[in-house]
């Protein structure tokens, strides 16, 4: 198991007839490889420089009994984690491409926030690929989309990623 500790990481399945389907990003602070098996389900790539810690389920698992408090915030991370892969299921199977992305740049501030503190700017160190394929869109409506809003000033494109203009706009999209 691994904890990132700088960078961003994509998580990705290849499917059987060769299309890929990215499953997440993980962030500093977040959790790779924590499975109870020892053939994990998912790929990982490193989207530019990243450090991880590593630790074995053993020494994990001491961790824990030696410490229950972690039990406590880990079990915190755990229902946090389970409730963003059911928004993003309601999200794939009800949602328009605007409210897709309208609520992948909400998540990702949220995200940055709870590892940075306060975002000014958003930062999106993967591809318009990678997006697209989280969210079950082509690479062009992901170019459109990102167009769209910020031609409707909800956002302006920066250097690696985003600025949100307008929060209550985006976060109201999301929700559609």
């Amino acid at each position: 198991m691994h904890i990132v500790t700088e960078g961003v990481v994509r998580l990705h399945k290849t499917l059987a007839d060769g299309r890929r389907m990215v499953i997440g990003f993980a962030l500093p602070g977040d959790f790779l490889g924590f499975s109870d098996r020892d053939v994990h389900a998912t790929s990982a790539d490193a989207l530019g420089p990243v450090a991880t810690c590593k630790i074995s389920r053993e020494a994990f698992q001491e961790l824990l009994d030696a410490k229950p408090h972690l039990m406590r915030r880990l079990h915190t991370e755990l229902i946090h984690e389970f409730t963003l892969a059911q928004e993003r299921l309601m999200l794939l199977g009800r949602c328009s491409a605007r409210e897709r992305m309208a609520a992948f740049f909400v998540n990702m501030r949220n995200r940055w926030k709870r590892v940075n503190g306060q975002v000014a700017n958003v930062a999106l160190p993967m591809s318009r690929q990678d997006i697209a394929d989280f969210l079950g869109l082509t690479i062009e409506t992901v170019s459109r989309m990102i167009t769209t809003l910020a031609r409707e000033r909800v956002i302006v494109i920066v250097p690696d990623g985003i600025r949100i203009l307008d929060l209550p706009r985006l976060e109201a999209i999301a929700v559609g």
